[in-house]
C-alpha cells in the first residue's frame, strides 16, 4: 500500500485520521475483489487532489492518472460523477463511440495490463469529498450491475466519513 499525502503539513493525529478514511476506502475496493483498488481523497477545495492509498499500482501510474484526470478530457471524470445520480462510471459501459476516445481505455489501462475500471464519487450534502477507483485485468470479470449498486450505496457514508476525518482532526499546523 502507498499513501500520500499531499503537499501539507498537519498534525499527527490529522495524517493518521486522513489516511485511515482513505485506507477504508481502499479496503471496500478490495472487498470488491479490484486487482487494483485505489482511494483518493479531497480536502474543501473543489476537486482537488489532496491524499490517495493505492495498492499496487506502480508510482508513475499515479502521474498518468493525475495528468489524466485534470488535464485530459475522458470519461467518468470526477467532478462528472460527482454531478451524476448514482455518482458511479463503469468504463466499460460507456457508448463504444466514446470508449473508442478515452485515453485511460486506450492507453493508460493497457499499459499497466488492466481491462476494467469502475469509480464511484464519495458525496455527501452535494459536496465530493473523495472517489474510489478500482482496475481489474487479466481474465477476471469486468464490473457488474451489482458492483456498481454496492459502490452507489457506498458513496454517502464513505463521504461523510472522509468529511468527519478532515474536519474533526485536520487543522492547519503552522
Amino acid at each position: 500500500m502507498t499513501c500520500r499525502l499531499i503537499g501539507r503539513s498537519y498534525e499527527a493525529s490529522c495524517v493518521k485520521a486522513v489516511e485511515r478514511a482513505v485506507e477504508v476506502a481502499g479496503e471496500v475496493a478490495l472487498d470488491a475483489a479490484a486487482d487494483f483498488p485505489v482511494g483518493l481523497a479531497f480536502g474543501p477545495a473543489p476537486l482537488l487532489l489532496t491524499d490517495d492509498v493505492s495498492y499496487g499500482l506502480p508510482p508513475d501510474a499515479y502521474a498518468h492518472a493525475v495528468h489524466n484526470e485534470y488535464l485530459v478530457d475522458d470519461l467518468h471524470k470526477i467532478g462528472e460523477l460527482a454531478r451524476s445520480a448514482t455518482h458511479v462510471g463503469i468504463l466499460s459501459q460507456a457508448p463504444d463511440q466514446l470508449l473508442e476516445t478515452s485515453q485511460r481505455a486506450r492507453t493508460i489501462l493497457p499499459e499497466l495490463g488492466l481491462r476494467y475500471e469502475a469509480r464511484v464519487a464519495c458525496v455527501v450534502d452535494g459536496q465530493c469529498w473523495g472517489i474510489i477507483a478500482m482496475f481489474r485485468g487479466g481474465d477476471t470479470e469486468d464490473f457488474s450491475s451489482a458492483d456498481a449498486a454496492l459502490l452507489h450505496a457506498l458513496s454517502a457514508p464513505l463521504a461523510a466519513g472522509l468529511r468527519t476525518s478532515w474536519r474533526s482532526s485536520c487543522p492547519r499546523s503552522s
